[in-house]
């Protein structure tokens, strides 16, 4: 018998910086913000080397995740700064090697292991207060992917009334999708409203 699937809880940007806030020190605090920031996997972000960083381009290198192939993943301002705060703590104990592991474990030459980064994330969504059910893969869900919304030759396309505005920040814009979802008896209407900046989804509703 299937079991059923559950999709992991979508955080808010509140939830996601009191989260980050309660992370417990300043390693788990760039894992989470890798997972969120960069849109990582679990397993991905584990497996991050220090020579991944490429902070002239602003990109993160990410070798053998999905499908065993090598991507770029985007790499924001202040997650940079988050990644330097890590570096010298890290290199303070001692725990981050020329050429190592990003995340050590207990012992410096083992990467940190995904169950340990999970536990991590539910003992900070804990000391939060936040009470939805937050997993590593709730970050990541929050992340704009590059083929989520490749356009139809039959959907009709409208102009954004933006005039060229430039998004900087949270709450700057706030915008809305609509999915249809094909079930087994008829269909559901998915209607989200999004924060356009962060891409976190603040409200959803099925129809």
């Amino acid at each position: 018998m299937r079991q059923p699937r559950r999709l992991p809880a979508v955080l808010s940007v509140e939830e996601i910086t009191l989260l980050l806030q309660a992370a417990p020190g300043p390693k788990y605090k760039a894992a989470f913000a890798i997972a969120y920031g960069a849109g990582l996997r679990v397993s991905e972000v584990v497996a991050l080397k220090v020579g991944d960083i490429d902070s002239e381009r602003m990109l993160l290198r990410v070798e053998q995740g999905k499908g065993r192939k090598d991507r770029d993943a985007m790499l924001s301002p202040q997650l940079l700064e988050l990644l330097r705060d890590w570096w010298v703590e890290g290199r303070r104990r001692g725990v981050l090697l020329p050429r190592g592991w990003l995340f050590p474990g207990r012992n410096p030459i083992e990467p940190l292991s995904t169950r340990q980064l999970n536990r991590a994330v539910h003992a900070a969504a804990e000391a939060a207060g936040i009470r939805k059910r937050v997993s590593p893969h709730g970050l990541v869900a929050v992340y704009q992917r590059p083929n989520t919304s490749k356009p139809a030759a039959t959907h009709k396309t409208c102009p954004y009334l933006l005039g060229g505005l430039s998004i900087e920040r949270v709450n700057q814009v706030w915008c809305s999708d609509i999915t249809y979802i094909p079930m087994a008896k008829g269909f559901l209407y998915l209607v989200a409203i999004m924060d356009w900046h962060s891409r976190a989804v603040l409200a959803r509703r099925g129809s």
